[in-house]
């Protein structure tokens, strides 16, 4: 995620070396803060709900993301490489309706995933307008708007899919 979301700044008018693995550094950081939040909201709200979850790598989807900011030269960035699976812990649902593992139940947990980036999001602009002009605010924003955007799309192992598809 951090070579996608820095790729076209690496210098304003030419190549500059130090700029650009600053802002590499920089969006390392603010990638691991944002994978955290969404993965980790998810498995909190799936262990609420008696689920253990996974998130697994979608290579397909991380290629395609590589392929299109290269192509692009940075203007369209697809942050979405992780798809959800769901486990169901017997004991912990055992006497709860609907005991088995619902497509509800799934819909929520990968809904509580995309909060996470936008919790994150809506905290990074609130203290933007506190500390104004500061980069990372602003960078940690848009990386996190752009992923929450990026997991609705209604691709196969994305939430998107899990949400539109199993919220019936």
């Amino acid at each position: 995620f951090a070579f996608i979301f820095s790729f076209d700044q690496w210098g304003v008018d030419s190549f500059n070396i130090a700029e650009g693995l600053f802002n590499f550094v920089m969006a390392l950081v603010i990638s691991a803060l944002s994978v955290f939040a969404h993965h980790s909201l998810s498995r909190v709200w799936g262990l609420h709900e008696g689920y253990t979850i996974k998130q697994e790598l979608w290579w397909y989807g991380l290629l395609a993301s590589v392929i299109l900011v290269v192509i692009t030269q940075g203007y369209v960035k697809f942050l979405a490489a992780s798809g959800t699976l769901i486990f169901m812990h017997e004991a912990w649902r055992l006497g709860k309706y609907r005991y088995g593992l619902t497509f509800w139940g799934w819909a929520r947990v990968c809904v509580f995933g995309v909060l996470g980036n936008v919790f994150l999001a809506t905290i990074a602009k609130s203290l933007y307008f506190i500390f104004p002009g500061n980069v990372f605010l602003d960078r940690l924003f848009t990386f996190n708007m752009i992923m929450a955007f990026s997991n609705m799309v209604p691709l196969p192992p994305l939430d998107g899919f899990r949400i539109i598809y199993r919220s019936r």
